[in-house]
């Protein structure tokens, strides 16, 4: 599994910056869509509770927020970087949210002290702007966040306390007020309305630093686990070149599927285009990939319909396999099934061709069920699992005879034989034609062979 820098996606693997980055954009999106209805909310709350003339100055602040939510929701798909946008934004946001926490309603005429700012608790819709942040999968945008909120409500601080009206010694305080005659205790310099408490800024930056940091690593970890599911998906398309589906989430339940050697009987078909070399002198070479692609496309449609392996494709022609890596019952009927089924879909193509007036094509299938080795073949630098043995050059042999038994698909006895005994339904062997002993190469006895002639 590739490694997931902490603040960094270049050394990811491409397909993986790919779907980090939508889902960064995704994240971003659903923050604007949801800073917008929670908006939306609290502007409805503020008009509910607010005296009309005193709303104008709240809605502002409202619209502030509402736009810095609204052009990175409108932008994020624009720009080639959308983390370094929303770390803008979060800034403006951090500043917006400082001054709407600590400058005092213009509308109460200076009655209400600036110093009060820091005392409700107002400090507390920091980490609510801060938690906004894990939507963005960015660790390094959190504590980007964290950052900015810190220094904007640090700012704000420091401008409050530095006004003639504060103080935050109270020791001196108590000293100037004993030296003029007054009796001071130092619950009486906490009541002061010009009282600000130097220890509250240290707790709200330090409680800030560290939500940030576990909040960075919650949406790492989040962000590690993406990556996970996205090597998990990859594996599993890969398989899924391969594999019939049904088969896949047998094998994603096992922890080494392929480890094991085995032997028993599978069903294999070996189809092919007849004439493929004749056509490619024809035709040209885009249209001929584009042909085999297409053979190959529909043979794998059908191969995975009926449950089967798609275990190669050798130029123009394709190996199937049933029985693998598990044996099922009716193996011998899904591959006698998918024959049929192969044939039916090139007429179905070639009857397309026809009507546009080209050269119908056809295809060449030979299938068999015996026994065969199942496992991985190759070496440390490319591993191949697939199916060899008797079995597996019997049927490649009986596709080979189509010419000389003017046929579409020629099939071994023994696979017959294994359909029946499994059951099969009678349409299956419909206009099956059987032949005399034909003697294979690499047998020492003459096989019964059944064919559907062309």
């Amino acid at each position: 599994m590739a490694r997931l820098p902490f603040f960094s996606l270049h050394n990811a693997d491409p397909e993986i910056l790919k779907t980090i980055n939508h889902e960064v954009r995704a994240g971003i999106r659903f923050a604007g869509l949801l800073r917008v209805v929670v908006v939306g909310l609290i502007a409805l709350l503020l008009t509910l509770t607010i005296d009309a003339d005193r709303l104008w100055y709240w809605w502002a602040l409202c619209a502030g927020f509402m736009l810095f939510g609204l052009i990175p929701l409108l932008m994020v798909n624009r720009v080639k970087n959308p983390i370094a946008l929303q770390a803008v934004f979060a800034a403006l946001d951090a500043i917006l949210l400082v001054v709407m926490l600590l400058v005092p309603d213009p509308q109460l005429d200076g009655t209400f002290p600036v110093q009060f700012g820091l005392r409700f608790h107002n400090h507390l819709y920091l980490f609510v702007l801060l938690s906004g942040s894990v939507f963005s999968y960015s660790p390094i945008l959190v504590l980007w966040t964290g950052f900015c909120l810190s220094a904007a409500w640090g700012v704000g601080f420091a401008i409050i306390a530095q006004l003639e009206s504060s103080f935050g010694d109270v020791p001196q305080w108590i000293n100037e007020q004993q030296a003029q005659g007054r009796e001071a205790t130092l619950v009486d310099a906490i009541m002061q309305p010009g009282f600000v408490n130097y220890f509250q800024l240290i707790n709200v930056i330090a409680l800030l630093m560290i939500t940030s940091l576990v909040l960075a690593g919650a949406v790492y970890r989040q962000r590690r686990n993406l990556l996970r599911q996205v090597d998990a998906e990859r594996d599993r398309q890969n398989l899924s070149r391969y594999f019939s589906p049904n088969i896949i989430q047998r094998l994603t339940k096992t922890s080494d599927p392929f480890k094991l050697v085995k032997k028993h009987p599978v069903g294999v078909i070996y189809a092919d285009l007849v004439g493929f070399t004749q056509l490619c002198s024809e035709r040209e070479p885009q249209e001929v990939i584009s042909l085999i692609r297409r053979f190959h496309s529909d043979m794998a449609e059908v191969i995975f319909a009926h449950g089967g392996t798609l275990d190669k494709y050798i130029g123009d022609a394709v190996m199937a396999t049933f029985g693998t890596p598990e044996q099922r019952p009716d193996d011998a009927i899904r591959t006698l099934a998918c024959a049929r089924k192969m044939r039916e879909k090139v007429v179905t193509w070639a009857e397309e061709i026809h009507e546009a007036g080209g050269t119908p094509l056809q295809v060449g299938i030979g299938a068999h069920f015996g026994e065969a080795v199942i496992g991985n073949v190759g070496d440390n630098r490319r591993l191949e699992f697939t199916a060899i043995g008797d079995a597996v050059n019997v049927a490649s042999r009986l596709e080979g005879l189509k010419h000389e038994l003017s046929a579409e698909i020629v099939l071994s006895e023994d696979l017959i034989i294994a359909a029946q005994k499994a059951g099969a339904q009678d349409h299956l062997f419909d206009g099956l034609e059987q032949k005399p002993d034909v003697s294979l190469r690499g047998r020492s006895e003459p096989m019964t062979l059944f064919r559907l002639p062309r």
